[in-house]
């Protein structure tokens, strides 16, 4: 029995979704996405900071123990469990990328190793309020132009399958970089200026 377009439209979907717009690249998911994310992080988080605090460590992570004291008192005014990720605080770093069906985002905990990879819907097939897109990153139009030039490299010549679109957010600023996943050149478009 197929669902009515009502039961459709208040149905959550994952939609990943990348647009080139007036020059520039619009990194893109729905809030269902957004959501699992988010609780995904949280829960890794959680899970890492207990960790550290019985420990003082977690894997490659050593806690220095006025750290641990410092986790524990935002923990209590905060209500969040925050670990410790080192000096510059990146937890996290978001992967973009085509993919036959449409788009689909991965988000890896980059002290870990741990992932998370959502492969998305397009939003032309579920366009309604409760599965809007909200902008997740953007390239600029000079970031495009340079990406352009870069794919049309030897070493980073491939189809539009193969690009990954990575950022990432540290205690300094954001982080941009575009990887070829078959012959792993990249470019980097951080603008360390501005941190």
């Amino acid at each position: 029995m197929e669902p009515t377009k009502k039961a459709l439209q208040n149905q959550e979907v994952l939609l990943v979704e990348i647009v080139a717009a007036e020059g520039k690249m619009i990194f893109s998911v729905s809030g269902a996405v957004a959501r699992k994310m988010s609780v995904w992080e949280r829960t890794l988080d959680e899970k890492i900071y207990t960790a550290q605090v019985e420990t003082g460590a977690y894997g490659r992570l050593t806690v220095p123990q006025h750290r641990i004291a410092s986790m524990k008192k935002m923990a209590k005014n905060c209500g969040r469990k925050r670990p410790y990720y080192g000096a510059i605080g990146g937890a996290c770093s978001y992967e973009f990328r085509v993919t036959a069906s449409g788009a689909a985002v991965k988000i890896v905990n980059d002290a870990t190793r741990d992932f998370l990879e959502i492969e998305g819907e397009s939003s032309a097939i579920h366009c309604d309020e409760q599965n809007a897109l909200q902008k997740f990153r953007e390239l600029t139009a000079e970031d495009v132009l340079k990406v352009t030039a870069w794919k049309n490299t030897e070493e980073a010549r491939g189809s539009d399958t193969d690009y990954i679109y990575q950022f990432g957010l540290t205690s300094l600023g954001l982080t941009s970089k575009v990887l070829n996943g078959k012959t792993k050149a990249s470019i980097d478009l951080t603008d360390y200026e501005s941190w």
